[in-house]
C-alpha cells in the first residue's frame, strides 16, 4: 500500500504557548484515528522549531514513529532553508497548514504573516494539495498582506474557518463558495477529569488567566483591539473578587522561557493578591485542562485557555483584544465574551459579575455550545478523512 505523507504546518508540540500545542495534539490525534480507520500507512512531517524527540509529548497507544520532525525555515536559514523546504514539500502528498490558529493576519505583524505565509506559496506553487486547517481569517491591515492572503486564499485547495465572522470576511475577499465551517480543533483534544484536590472547600472556585501581551500592551496597539487600560481591569478585577470570598486560581496558559514572562506576572499577582491560589507550572496543554476540569468558571484572555476550559465542561468568560473571541464563541451561540475595544473598566467588571451570578445559565450554554463545536469538527475529520482515502 503506498505511504501517504501529510506535511504538518503552523503548529509545534513543543511551543511556549499551550494553544499551539493544543492544536497539534489535536490534529494529530485526528490523522492517526484516519489511520487507525482506514488501515493505510500515513506518516506526518511536522515542520516546527521541535526537537527530535518532541514526538515523544504525545500520548498514543499506536506509536511514534509516524511523526517526522522537518525543521522549519527561518530567516536565519536563508536560501539553503529555502531550498530543503521547497525539496520537502515536494515529497508530501498532502499539505495541512493551521499558521497558529490566528497567524493569517498581519495582527502580530508583517514578518511573521510572510514568514507563515512562505509554506502555502511553495505549496501552491510545487501543485500541491494545501488544506488550511481551522483556523481564523483575517483582519487584514497592510495592502500588499491582503493582496497576498486573498491569492492563497484563492489557490488553496480547502480553506477551512474556525468561526462565521472569518467565514464570510474570507467570502467576501475571494468569492469561494466552497469554505468550510467548524470549530476550533483544540474542542477535541484529550484530557482527565481533575481529582479537584487544589479546590478550596466552601467556596465559589474560578480560573483567571491574564495575557502578558496585553499586560505589556496595554491600550497602546490597536491591532490588538484593547481600548481600556487592561492592568486596572484585571487588578479592580481581582480586588471585587476578594471582596465576593471567590477562591481565584491563576492559570498561565503560554510559558516564555526568557526574561519577564506569564508565569513571573501570575507569581507577581499572587503575592499581591494573597488570597488567590498559584497554579503549577503545567508541562502541556492536557494537564492544563485536567486543572481547569476541576473548575466553576474560567475567566482568561488567551483565546486556548478558555477553550482548554471551555472544552472540559466549564462555563466561560473570555476577556478579548480580537474579533476571533467573538467569532468562535458567536458561532457557537455562546455570546458572554467581554470584548475589550467597547467596554470600559467599570462596565467589564459589571458584566463578569453579572455573569458569575448567573452561573447556572452559562453552565446551561456551555454544553450545548460543546456539543455544537464538537459536531462541527467532525465535518473537518470527514473532510480530512475523505482527502486521504482519494490519495490511496
Amino acid at each position: 500500500m503506498k505511504k501517504i505523507i501529510v506535511g504538518l504546518f503552523g503548529i509545534a508540540l513543543e511551543s511556549v504557548n499551550f494553544g499551539v500545542t493544543a492544536l497539534a495534539f489535536t490534529q494529530i490525534q485526528m490523522l492517526r484515528r484516519i489511520k487507525q480507520e482506514l488501515g493505510c500507512e500515513l506518516e506526518y512531517w511536522l515542520f516546527s522549531d521541535d526537537s527530535d524527540c518532541a514526538a515523544d509529548h504525545i500520548k498514543s497507544g499506536d506509536g511514534r514513529d509516524d511523526i517526522k520532525i522537518k525543521y522549519i525555515v527561518r530567516i536565519r536559514t536563508g536560501f539553503a532553508g529555502l531550498k530543503k523546504l521547497n525539496k520537502d514539500i515536494k515529497r508530501c502528498d498532502l499539505i495541512i497548514d493551521l499558521t497558529y490558529g490566528d497567524s493569517f493576519s498581519d495582527i502580530y505583524g508583517i514578518k511573521n504573516f510572510y514568514l507563515y505565509s512562505l509554506p502555502k506559496f511553495i505549496s501552491i506553487k510545487n501543485k500541491r494539495r494545501l488544506i488550511m486547517g481551522p483556523q481564523t481569517i483575517g483582519p487584514f491591515y497592510k495592502k500588499s498582506v491582503q493582496i497576498a492572503a486573498r491569492y492563497i486564499l484563492k489557490k488553496a485547495d480547502q480553506v477551512v474557518t474556525r468561526d462565521s465572522l472569518s467565514l464570510e470576511y474570507a467570502k467576501r475577499m475571494t468569492g469561494r463558495n466552497d469554505i468550510l465551517l467548524t470549530s476550533d480543533l483544540a474542542m477535541n483534544l484529550s484530557y482527565e477529569t481533575s481529582s479537584c484536590e487544589y479546590r478550596i472547600k466552601g467556596k465559589l472556585n474560578i480560573g483567571l488567566n491574564v495575557s502578558l501581551l496585553m499586560w505589556k500592551n496595554d491600550s497602546e496597539n490597536p491591532k490588538l483591539n484593547v481600548k481600556l487600560p487592561y492592568k486596572e481591569l484585571v487588578m479592580r478585577l481581582l480586588e471585587k473578587l476578594k471582596e465576593r470570598d471567590i477562591a481565584v486560581h491563576l492559570i498561565v496558559h503560554v510559558y516564555n522561557k526568557k526574561g519577564f514572562t506569564e508565569y513571573t506576572l501570575a507569581e507577581e499577582l499572587h503575592q499581591q493578591y494573597a488570597y488567590t491560589v498559584l497554579a503549577p507550572k503545567f508541562q502541556n496543554p492536557i494537564q492544563a485542562k485536567n486543572y481547569m476540569s476541576g473548575l466553576d468558571c474560567f475567566i482568561g484572555s488567551r483565546m486556548h485557555a478558555t477553550i482548554g476550559a471551555f472544552s472540559a465542561g466549564v462555563p466561560v468568560i473570555p476577556v478579548s483584544y480580537s474579533r476571533k473571541f467573538e467569532g468562535l464563541y458567536g458561532t457557537l451561540g455562546y455570546d458572554h465574551c467581554i470584548d475589550c475595544s467597547r467596554e470600559t473598566v467599570s462596565s467589564a467588571i459589571k458584566k463578569i459579575m453579572d455573569k458569575l451570578m448567573n452561573l447556572e445559565l452559562l453552565r446551561k450554554e456551555q454544553k450545548e455550545a460543546l456539543l455544537k463545536a464538537k459536531s462541527m469538527n467532525e465535518a473537518y475529520y470527514e473532510f480530512l478523512r475523505a482527502s486521504i482515502e482519494a490519495l490511496l
